[in-house]
């Protein structure tokens, strides 16, 4: 089944939950025999990084990484239309460089250096501290 998969594809992983109070994106609602709580699942949307043996890697909208099994009948490649109609859940494709870095690109560090002899803090890269991200290591490699 991982052959089916490839790194850049959109997957849906219906993920199995149980709660007192289930959210607005729950599917397939059941309540428990005793009535305390629900079970449901809701729908994940990820988009595949590698392809393992019996497991696919994939990221999700904020570039945390999960390693899903590749045989589970709940982790689906998205059809054409669920791909068009929910591309806002899915996450962009991935940067080159991300399969290298530990974390994402988009999360930047503001590293502020203090020079002998002053007080007044100096910025590592320009436009860090001035509510803007430092440039990531993977803009600089782009340009």
């Amino acid at each position: 089944m991982a052959a089916n998969f490839k790194p850049g594809d959109c997957v849906i992983y219906r993920k199995p939950k149980f709660s007192v109070h289930p959210g607005p994106h729950a599917r397939d609602i059941h309540p428990a025999p005793n009535g305390d709580s629900y079970s449901y699942w809701v729908s994940k949307f990820y988009r595949v990084i590698a392809v393992l043996a019996r497991e696919v890697v994939v990221r999700t909208r904020r570039g945390r990484q999960r390693t899903r099994a590749a045989a589970k009948a709940a982790l689906q490649r998205a059809h054409g239309w669920e791909r068009l109609l929910l591309r806002h859940r899915f996450p962009p494709p991935t940067p080159a460089c991300w399969a290298t870095e530990p974390t994402p690109c988009w999360i930047a560090s503001v590293v502020v250096h203090r020079s002998e002899g002053t007080s007044a803090p100096q910025e590592a890269e320009p436009g860090a501290g001035q509510g803007r991200p430092a440039p990531s290591p993977c803009e600089h490699s782009q340009q």
